[in-house]
């Protein structure tokens, strides 16, 4: 297993890095996304941006200070316990990545006329760039990774395809979810866990331990990733059992892992145990729950309400990527076939495997770090091809591209819908930049009562 690290300037994959943070960071910009309706603290991020105004602006995590404003109502939705507790849904860990933005606008907020309450102009503001911060930070890592089995121009053009031409681009530029924090740290996590099996030491355990910390505490069915580092670069029994022994030999460095992970976790732990009298605890109620003897599978990946490879038809380059990895990429092809299908059968188990409103199946986002090495595969594999089956190739990666491109503007611009798209409003809508009176006629609204028990 040969896990040396190239030194390569690498030009065009770093072009490409940038082009991809200049078109995020315009499309943002333009849109001013923080001044839509409640700004960006909304939906799923009301619950995860919630412990920082409790914490550093009314000093009680407890939210009894919700019942004191009126406004309160749309900015805190906390799910109460049976004894009466106010708790806030969703785990600490995107506060923990949004906190320097939050910061700077509590300190920037008063020079600048702002009202200090953590919900203002300035703090929507500074929140909305914050995840261009952590795809970028994930491109960077993630093209130290794939310089090492691919060319500058393969590496280019699977950071481009990855990014703009899936549903990515959108949750980094148009939202201020988990998907592209969560992107951003498991690129990270995968890098030092090869660097961990290439060299074990101190500061890969430390960093090891606080990335999957805070991967799994932003989504705690992330936790899978923990797999990775036990299976990359094996491809029998004996080495999998050389691989755990590896851990065990060195209980030094694994306690220093572990003990980053509870670090991160404490806090939270804490929280919970003062809320609701429990370390561990599950916060999402009203029938909230994973239906697993029922995954959505079909329609998760090919379904026209938010299937991903419908809406981000670009990573089937991923998918017949894994399958090549078994004779082209071996080191990758146990962490691929293990952890992407499980990840999936998670995500579709959940009651509303739509995950509400936004843009294809959002949740995979998180593991676009991981597909990149598959679809970079793809591509470098499909340059070797004789001529006529490269052009076919080519042909089909630039159509994928446009497909996805075309895509993203038309959920912004409303001809996607968020969560009603039905396969006749798809087709009435193709093309178009605005919901057509036809396309609209064929929405189908998802039940969400009805899939809290199972009609889903």
């Amino acid at each position: 297993m040969n896990l040396s690290f190239l030194k390569n300037r690498f030009i065009l994959s770093r072009i490409s890095i940038g082009i991809i943070v200049v078109l995020s960071y315009l499309q943002t910009s333009n849109l001013h996304i923080w001044k839509w309706g409640n700004g960006v603290i909304y939906w799923d991020t009301i619950s995860y941006y919630a412990y920082l105004p409790a914490i550093f602006i009314h000093n009680d995590l407890s939210l009894e200070f919700v019942h004191d404003d009126p406004r309160n109502g749309n900015r805190y939705w906390p799910e109460t316990t049976a004894e009466g507790k106010l708790v806030i849904k969703t785990s600490s860990g995107l506060a923990y990545l949004y906190f320097p933005f939050f910061i700077t606008a509590h300190l920037l907020a008063t020079p600048l006329g702002f009202e200090t309450d953590g919900f203002s102009e300035i703090y929507q503001m500074l929140l909305a760039f914050s995840p261009l911060l952590y795809l970028l930070i994930g491109l960077i890592f993630l093209k130290k990774i794939l310089k090492n089995y691919f060319s500058d121009g393969v590496v280019a053009i699977t950071l481009l395809g990855l990014v703009l031409a899936s549903n990515l681009l959108y949750y980094t530029a148009v939202s201020t979810i988990s998907h592209p924090y969560s992107f951003g740290m498991i690129c990270v996590f995968l890098y030092v866990s090869i660097r961990w099996i290439e060299k074990p030491g101190y500061l890969n355990s430390i960093f090891m331990g606080l990335l999957l910390g805070i991967i799994s505490l932003i989504r705690p069915t992330n936790s899978l990733l923990i797999l990775f580092p036990l299976l990359f670069g094996i491809q029998n029994f004996k080495g999998f059992w050389q691989r755990v022994l590896l851990f065990l030999k060195k209980p030094h460095l694994t306690l220093i892992i572990i003990t980053g992970i509870f670090l991160v976790w404490m806090p939270q732990f804490l929280y919970w145990k003062q809320q609701t009298g429990h370390y561990l605890f599950f916060s999402y109620s009203s029938g909230e729950r994973f239906f697993w003897n029922d995954p959505v599978i079909l329609k998760g990946l090919f379904g026209f309400r938010k299937g991903w490879l419908i809406y981000s038809p670009i990573m089937v380059f991923s998918v017949i990527g894994i399958a090549l990895s078994l004779k082209n990429l071996k080191d990758w092809f146990l962490p691929l076939i293990f952890i992407i299908p499980i990840s999936i059968y998670v995500m579709l188990c959940w009651w509303t495997w739509w995950y509400g409103g936004g843009f294809g199946l959002r949740p995979i986002i998180d593991y676009y770090g991981l597909l990149a090495i598959p679809f970079a595969l793809t591509v470098s594999q499909a340059l070797k091809l004789k001529p006529v089956l490269r052009y076919s190739a080519v042909t089909a990666f630039l159509i994928f591209f446009y497909l996805g491109v075309a895509h993203h503007f038309q959920v912004i611009s409303g001809a996607i819908h968020h969560d009603s798209m039905t396969w006749k409003t798809y087709k009435h809508n193709f093309g178009h930049t605005q919901m057509t009176p036809e396309g609209e006629k064929y929405l189908v609204s998802p039940d969400y009562e009805k899939a809290k028990l199972g009609e889903r």
